[in-house]
């Protein structure tokens, strides 16, 4: 997952201020619903965000753009080529996955622009770039910066140069606030009020003190790192999330070092906070220091800070039934929140496909599953195991269940992901694509119906 959590924490404190302020300025228009690509714009704000990050800004200075009309709010995926030509300006928040690639909700929109020679089919545009990254990694901001040259390849006119954050970095949020006010996009009392909400860093609503209840191991003898499920009870009333969300934990609950961030494998009906987690091992051979801590170290005595952080991109999209949950590893975590969701939700019938590594010894959670089974909550459980007699990965047996794969979906079904970046990710993304077809999946990926948590 992206590293941009102190930026999360910010946009959480944006969203109460921006609340008031919006019940406040009645008179800011509405983002138009017109159908994209026959509708004109003056401004258009492109988002792109795996973890929500992007997305959370570009609606919150949506509501701060007094007297821009009409102006609307799309992922990249939906900026076609028809909708640039009918805009004039637009603002893209936009963020880097992993080593310079894009979201998955930019996926499209890059491919399309980067295969277009350069025409200047673009010379009646103005646009500006806020580029979020992490600058651990080699390829900081390199999808922001992607954007830009694209644009620029098709003679849009940079309204000034794009604005890098690494994390938290305030001043550069402060510059992109005064780029906008120069340009008279922002006006200086709404910058004030974003700058105000910046001070507010770290009081989010989704934060409590937790205490462990449980600490269970998973996969006693496995090939693999121990894998441990964690239960926290909350000291107060339970914050509201919901499948998908991250927990973002502190090591030693020390705020100087850089946080952790966790799928939750819970819902709030369950009444506590679950984890699932392995525990780390690092280059040189040393346990990892959040993972170690929490399998190990921490106690039922102390009290533990959790701050939550809402992930709308893994978020599952109510209309769209049944799930095709697919994952690996600690990836379980992410999908089992959906399936106690839709559980709570009373909504059944859902697809599992998870590897692991033994047969013997790494059959997760076997026994809430197996029961999901018999009650028809789960239609279908399938599991691959890396070192068995006969070794398979999740990828195998997407490729061997092909044609009732493409029966659930062509029904409604949505596909959710959540696991292995580097290795599972990809080699699921291919065998999708293969089973169903790449126009599908870009039909899927573009309207909401295929989303992924991968890290």
């Amino acid at each position: 997952m992206l590293s941009q959590y102190s930026l999360a924490a910010l946009l959480t404190a944006l969203y109460l201020v921006m609340t008031w302020y919006c019940f406040r300025h009645t008179t800011v228009r509405r983002a138009s619903t017109g159908e994209p690509g026959k509708q004109s714009y003056e401004l258009v704000l492109g988002y792109a965000s795996q973890g929500g990050t992007a997305e959370a800004l570009a609606h919150q200075y949506a509501s701060m753009l007094p007297g821009v009309t009409p102006t609307t709010v799309l992922p990249l995926n939906a900026l076609t080529h028809q909708v640039l030509e009918r805009s004039k300006k637009v603002l893209f928040f936009v963020s880097t996955y992993g080593e310079g690639e894009a979201p998955d909700n930019g996926l499209r929109f890059e491919r399309y622009w980067r295969n277009q020679t350069a025409n200047n089919l673009l010379t009646h545009l103005e646009f500006a770039v806020l580029a979020l990254g992490d600058s651990q990694y080699q390829k900081f901001c390199g999808f922001g910066n992607s954007i830009a040259q694209l644009m620029n390849r098709q003679g849009a006119r940079p309204m000034f140069e794009p604005v890098q954050v690494d994390r938290s970095d305030t001043q550069a949020l402060e510059l992109w606030r005064k780029q906008l006010t120069v340009t008279d996009l922002l006006s200086a009392g709404a910058a004030n009020t974003l700058e105000a909400a910046e001070d507010q860093i770290g009081n989010s609503p989704g934060s409590a003190q937790w205490n462990l209840s449980d600490r269970r191991l998973l996969n006693a003898g496995s090939p693999g790192n121990p894998l441990y499920l964690l239960s926290f009870k909350c000291q107060g009333g339970l914050p509201n999330w919901q499948a998908g969300d991250i927990a973002r934990i502190w090591p030693f609950d020390d705020r100087s070092q850089l946080p952790r961030e966790y799928s939750i494998a819970s819902v709030p009906d369950n009444g506590v906070l679950t984890l699932v987690v392995r525990l780390a091992q690092r280059d040189d051979g040393s346990p990892g220091i959040c993972s170690s801590w929490l399998t190990d170290q921490l106690s039922q005595t102390e009290s533990v800070r959790i701050d939550i952080r809402k992930n709308r991109a893994f978020h599952a999209a109510p209309e769209a039934q049944p799930l095709i949950l697919i994952g690996n590893g600690s990836g379980i975590a992410g999908l089992l929140a959906h399936l106690e969701e839709q559980h709570s939700n009373s909504q059944h019938g859902h697809w599992l496909i998870y590897g692991e590594r033994s047969p013997d010894c790494d059959r997760i959670l076997d026994e809430q599953l197996t029961a999901w089974c018999a009650t028809g909550h789960l239609d279908t459980l399938l599991r691959a195991f890396s070192r068995s007699d006969n070794p398979a990965y999740v990828q195998d047996l997407i490729r061997s269940n092909a044609d009732q794969l493409r029966a659930v979906v062509k029904n409604g079904a949505q596909i959710m992901v959540c696991g292995s970046r580097l290795g599972m990710a990809p080699a699921v993304d291919a065998a999708l694509s293969q089973a169903l077809g790449s126009d599908t999946m870009q039909e899927l990926a573009t309207t909401g119906r295929y989303r992924r948590d991968i890290y």
